[in-house]
């Protein structure tokens, strides 16, 4: 393992541990197969454990827990073993590095000793050093900067480019964290990858795109910077699950094993359809709420303990069900999904309130893995995925959004659109909505519904465009407003430079209004706002 101390000065530090496998015996019995690998000498220990099976947990088997003191030895063992016939590896994930560490006590990306949870809301690290390196069109550039919690902030050091890639390794030799682009020379990765004591990141590939985002995921998926950034948020959550599955003694399958039932093309259009969209009258509204559920789907599958083993459970005790639900759930215990997913939510909350230095890149590297949890559910290849979770989720959406809907409208607000998660709301009145109104209103939801949900935000004007498809009034998935203190809200259109845009001037103001209510394409919408901008912007003394 590599430390750094406060000084920045780095350390690799040596724990003695073992290297764990789970395998489960066929054609012979377990004393067998115990008989059989005992004779290696490259197996540490034996142990016979009782783990419960999918798919529905309610049933034990003898698993055959085989310690290697070298980590290397463990995938040619296995092959000669399964090659044999006689055993079968299960539990693939967590893998064995994330059980030694679980094991040892040890938690990933933490400077501070008397820390022993990993899911613990806090980072605390001394100065990292970090050099990013960006390759295009035959130009390297680098970016030098250093990361610290006493500073609160990522500071700069020095920004440069090369025009020889060659020139590169020389100055990385100062650095704790290296973070390359895939498109580098091999030459150049490899020197890197020889530098001692580095931790080198290679191919970034999800959205988590900051190092406190990377290390708040790595720590609680017993995973090393360099995996966590290069897998996909997926990979991620399904290895999360499988630490609940492992601590929990639940084996964990190497493929998805909760398959669909048969349905009629009414029943798929009727659960299978996705969340509550609106179409809404397009054109300009003042005065405006948008109120979003907070982490809608996430809370549902928490608090209805919706997980593939809990969904029309056989031989449960106690059940609950919806009226017109497609599923039932059993709640005679706490699932692995829901329980998972409740300890994300609980963490990402704990986050928001420290509010620390990397609070809001922490919190947004959580909600990404909690994003995929409901899309994780649905998926063919998921280990822990179940359409009939998927489906109930979907169904429940609906319903708490009808009841939303149902509330806002009571309370005297007009609904003017619906996606999803989200209502944008205009009092009946049309008058401006002040805080007393918003805060009865999430109320009165809160209480409804059960789940929580919150202002988003309050639009002076906002505009629902007109579809490019005739048969419908407005986009859906299209919207652009002003807030009350001037920015510029642009969504369902992806802007570079657009975003927190403040629209102060009033002739401005008035400019924009009427170029987003004429925008006949939203692929040309981008350059018309920068181009009534720059225009705008000349035209001012």
């Amino acid at each position: 393992m590599v430390q750094i101390n406060e000084y920045g000065e780095e350390r690799v530090k040596e724990v003695y541990t073992k290297y764990p496998m789970y395998l489960i015996a066929k054609k012979l019995s377990t004393d067998e197969v115990i008989d059989n690998i005992k004779r290696d000498p490259k197996v540490s220990d034996i142990k016979v454990e009782s783990w419960s099976l999918p798919p529905w947990y309610d049933k034990k088997a003898d698993i055959i827990r085989v310690e290697l003191e070298y980590y290397l030895a463990l995938n040619p063992l296995l092959k000669r073993w399964e090659l044999e016939g006689y055993l079968e590896r299960v539990n693939v994930q967590p893998s064995s590095k994330t059980i030694s560490l679980i094991e040892n006590g040890i938690v990933l990306f933490e400077w501070d000793s008397e820390v022993s949870d990993p899911w613990s809301p806090r980072l605390s690290f001394p100065e990292l050093k970090i050099a990013s390196i960006t390759y295009d069109e035959k130009r390297v550039k680098l970016n030098f900067y250093a990361l610290s919690c006493s500073r609160n902030r990522a500071t700069n050091f020095i920004e440069m480019e090369l025009h020889d890639e060659r020139d590169l390794v020389g100055y990385l030799n100062e650095c704790n964290i290296i973070i390359l682009p895939k498109n580098l020379s091999e030459m150049i990765i490899d020197n890197a990858k020889n530098m001692r004591n580095k931790i080198l990141i290679i191919d970034v590939r999800n959205p988590i795109d900051s190092i406190p985002g990377w290390m708040i995921i790595g720590r609680i998926s017993f995973t090393n910077l360099n995996e966590v950034a290069s897998s996909s948020i997926g990979k991620l959550l399904t290895e999360i699950e499988a630490i609940e599955a492992y601590r929990r003694k639940m084996v964990v399958p190497n493929i998805r094993i909760y398959n669909e039932g048969w349905r009629n093309v009414d029943e798929l259009l009727t659960y299978d359809s996705g969340g509550l969209i609106g179409i809404p009258e397009a054109g300009v509204y003042e005065n405006v709420l948008q109120i979003d559920f907070s982490s809608l789907y996430p809370s549902i599958i928490s608090k209805f303990n919706i997980s593939p083993e809990t969904i029309d459970r056989p031989n449960c005790r106690n059940r609950l069900h919806l009226n017109d639900a497609p599923h039932e759930v059993c709640v005679d215990f706490d699932g692995l999904v829901s329980s998972t997913l409740k300890k994300l939510i609980d963490l990402r909350s704990k986050i928001k309130e420290i509010n620390g230095p990397f609070s809001k890149t922490m919190e947004k590297a959580v909600k990404w893995i909690m994003v995929a949890s409901f899309g994780y559910l649905g998926y063919r290849n998921a280990r822990f995925g179940n359409v009939g979770a998927y489906e109930l989720v979907i169904f429940i959406s609906k319903k708490v959004m009808n009841k939303a809907i149902e509330i806002s409208l009571k309370n005297g607000f007009n609904v003017l659109h619906y996606i999803v998660d989200s209502l944008f709301l205009q009092k009946f009145s049309k008058e401006l909505i002040n805080d007393m109104d918003a805060n009865r209103l999430l109320g009165e939801i809160e209480k409804g519904t059960g789940l929580k949900i919150k202002e988003e935000q309050r639009y002076k004007w906002i505009i629902f465009p007109k579809a490019l498809n005739p048969i419908k009034s407005a986009a859906p998935n299209r919207y652009y407003g002003l807030t009350y203190d001037g920015e510029l809200i642009v969504k369902g259109v992806k802007c570079e430079g657009i975003e927190g845009l403040k629209v102060n001037d009033s002739v401005l103001e008035e400019k924009m209004k009427k170029l987003l209510l004429k925008n006949s394409h939203p692929r040309k919408l981008c350059g018309e706002i920068l181009f009534l901008l720059s225009k705008f912007s000349d035209k001012k003394p």
